[in-house]
């Protein structure tokens, strides 16, 4: 992995998007669990992976990319939550019959809804 990095640093185009390929589920995971959506979480891994793509040759240790990769990725979700804040998508849209969850599934996620978002972070991630 350190070496597919040291290559992106270096301008190739095909490792960087080897990492990419690599980091993708992780970068889903994340997003996803920050996010309310698939269709956000897939914003914030496009505009992370942009960022990314532009930024690498400032990475100064190749060794933590996936940490550097994901606090930019973060920072993306953040910015697409700020965006929505103030706006309820609940209200505008009629609620479509979705899957079945189990009870402690629902209660779950019902707990994370009622948290502080930086706490709800830190156990989505966890």
């Amino acid at each position: 992995m350190i070496q597919l990095v040291k290559r992106s640093i270096s301008g190739d185009a095909d490792a960087f998007l080897e990492l990419m390929e690599k980091n993708s589920l992780a970068m889903y995971k994340v997003a996803r669990g920050i996010l309310d959506n698939d269709e956000d979480a897939a914003d914030a891994m496009q505009d992370t992976i942009l960022t990314c793509f532009e930024k690498i040759h400032t990475l100064k240790n190749p060794e933590y990319f996936k940490t550097w990769m994901i606090r930019i990725l973060i920072n993306e979700c953040n910015k697409i939550h700020r965006h929505y804040k103030n706006f309820s998508r609940a209200e505008e849209l009629p609620e479509v019959p979705g899957q079945d969850m189990s009870i402690e599934e629902f209660e779950f996620k019902e707990m994370l809804g009622m948290l502080d978002e930086s706490y709800r972070i830190i156990l989505v991630l966890y």
